[in-house]
């Protein structure tokens, strides 16, 4: 019975229980899309790097304080992306709370920081004032969800998480999107995403 215990776990000092440094990686990530004065976005892809420390004050609780950075690929509908494509970026600090033991812990988490997206074309699109070109938006972005992580072997783990982002963005041009002449846009973002990291 003990041996099949010790096998279970995580050898000593690797196990969530112990806090610690963390870096993940996200490197892929299916990203649905809503908008608001934005052109329809299809479903697309994401990725992502993160790091912070975590703290386990008791048996059970632990958390989460770090940075991630995410990248998504913007699919607009009706458009090959080579001929109107965009990209959208987030850099938030994240806080990460939850419940597990020392090889499995589930969470909640949130997050606030800078977004910016960018977009460019090569064909002529009826809403764009010219047949070519770039352009840019910065702005804040939130977020929230939920994920799971677990050890499969010495200090690395697995996870995923779902989560829902929300990007309120100003375009300095104005009037690109949409027919109302607004210099204001949203994106708002589902990303199911798969995780893996490193504990030191």
């Amino acid at each position: 019975m003990l041996e099949s215990e010790a096998e279970a776990s995580p050898p000593p000092g690797t196990g969530f229980n112990e806090g610690g440094g963390y870096i993940t990686i996200t490197p892929g990530a299916l990203v649905l899309t809503g908008e608001h004065d934005f052109t329809e976005v299809n479903p697309s892809y994401g990725w992502g790097v993160g790091g912070g420390y975590m703290f386990a004050p008791g048996r059970l609780f632990k958390g989460t304080i770090g940075v991630g950075f995410e990248h998504n690929v913007l699919m607009l509908d009706g458009y090959r992306f080579k001929d109107f494509g965009a990209h959208a970026v987030r850099l938030m600090p994240e806080l990460r709370l939850g419940l597990g033991g020392n090889t499995v812990w589930v969470y909640g988490l949130v997050g606030a920081g800078f977004a910016a997206t960018a977009w460019s074309w090569d064909a002529d699109i009826g809403f764009l004032d010219r047949p070519r070109g770039r352009d840019s938006a910065s702005g804040l972005a939130v977020q929230a969800g939920v994920g799971m992580q677990g050890f499969v072997y010495k200090n690395f783990f697995l996870g995923a998480e779902v989560d829902f982002d929300a990007g309120f963005f100003y375009e300095k041009g104005g009037g690109n999107w949409g027919n109302n002449n607004d210099d204001t846009f949203s994106l708002y973002q589902v990303g199911i995403e798969f995780t893996a990291g490193w504990r030191f």
